[in-house]
């Protein structure tokens, strides 16, 4: 006799093996893959590539007071100088409000193009409360300084939705810069050969700052990071598809407490996590959720990954995703190096046990149909 599975028996066996998959995939699934600002609602960023949606300003490079031996910004802020403080630009349409936590300056639509030589914004000794937001700042030179966003002394800022389209270095936030968020940017470069392409440089006492959300293409380095406090880095991804070499570390980490550096992703030519170490202090930092997606294979890192004081272990190459000075009390943990073909978070072995309970279950159904039809 011939037996049939029915329809029922067919659902039946999809929703067991459903009830069976769920709890794997829970427990398979990093619960860091979840990101903590996911719950907070930021502004949206709305970046525009219409460059006629801008306020064009190309204005001559200014020699400000202060750094003037190498600094020549478009735009310069300076509180305590009359000529470039609020009241000075305020007759500009890319600049308005008052100050005030409540109405803050904004500087909005802006298009700074710096024709490969000096750098876009700079402000200096600024209190106020101010954002920065849907601008397009560009073509900055190839020198140090040269610098899209340049913040000295500055407090109360928010810098959101912008375009850094090639900037030697994109956000400089330095000298007792405090309570600044940098966040959901989009950042581009192309490689420039001998020239050292980064992203963010909080440096020179800055604390309580933080960098979220951003988008960078390009950059040869995420963030160098010396003599700060109370930092965040988080949520950032970071395409890599110009530099097949890095000599410099992705990340550079010196002399800094209490960084938050936390699940940042980075793709395509970034190759893995090598922590080196210096002797310079760092302490109570929190290294953790970052991810390396690749198409490389056999490269692991160790999870957790053990910290002592002196060393922090694993070394894979001279090429590295972070540098990190002589540490103490601080945590690496639960970063990953995705490997193309591979699920993220998956072990092969729970999925053989999950087809073969699937097959344990179907064999049951199979025996029970039978059972029933000969009664």
């Amino acid at each position: 006799m011939k037996y049939r599975i029915s329809k029922k028996a067919i659902i039946g066996l999809g929703v067991v093996s459903l009830l069976l998959v769920i709890p794997f995939m829970m427990t398979a699934t990093p619960s860091q893959a979840v990101h903590p600002l996911s719950d907070v609602q930021l502004p949206h960023a709305s970046i525009s590539w219409d460059l006629e949606s801008y306020y064009n300003f190309t204005g001559p490079k200014i020699v400000p007071g202060k750094y003037s031996n190498y600094l020549f910004p478009r735009v310069y802020i300076d509180e305590g100088e009359p000529l470039y403080n609020w009241s000075a630009w305020t007759s500009y349409p890319w600049l308005t409000g008052s100050g005030t936590e409540g109405d803050p300056y904004v500087i909005e639509n802006l298009l700074i193009d710096a024709h490969g030589d000096g750098g876009c914004i700079f402000m200096y000794n600024v209190t106020k409360h101010f954002i920065i937001r849907h601008c397009y700042l560009t073509n900055t030179g190839v020198n140090e300084p040269d610098i899209g966003i340049l913040l000295v002394f500055a407090e109360n800022g928010q810098i959101y939705g912008n375009i850094i389209d090639y900037a030697r270095t994109g956000f400089y936030v330095s000298f007792e810069c405090n309570n600044i968020a940098i966040y959901r940017n989009f950042m581009r470069a192309t490689k420039t050969e001998g020239t050292l392409m980064r992203a963010f440089y909080p440096g020179g006492g800055a604390h309580d700052c933080s960098f979220t959300q951003n988008v960078i293409h390009n950059y040869q380095q995420l963030a160098h990071v010396t003599n700060v406090a109370n930092i965040t880095i988080d949520g950032n991804f970071m395409n890599n598809t110009e530099y097949k070499e890095y000599l410099n570390p992705v990340i550079q980490v010196i002399s800094t407490e209490k960084l938050k550096f936390r699940y940042n992703i980075f793709t395509d030519n970034y190759k893995w996590f090598d922590f080196g170490v210096s002797e310079v202090e760092c302490a109570n930092n929190t290294i953790s959720g970052n991810s390396v997606i690749n198409s490389l294979s056999g490269i692991t890192i160790p999870t957790p990954l053990c910290v002592r004081p002196s060393t922090l272990g694993v070394s894979q190459g001279s090429s590295n995703i972070m540098s990190l000075g002589s540490t103490s009390n601080s945590q690496v943990i639960n970063n990953y190096i995705y490997v193309e073909g591979v699920i993220p978070g998956f072990n092969p072995l729970i999925i053989i046990g999950i087809v073969g309970a699937m097959g344990v279950v179907l064999i049951l159904i199979v025996h029970k149909r039978r059972v029933i039809l000969k009664n």
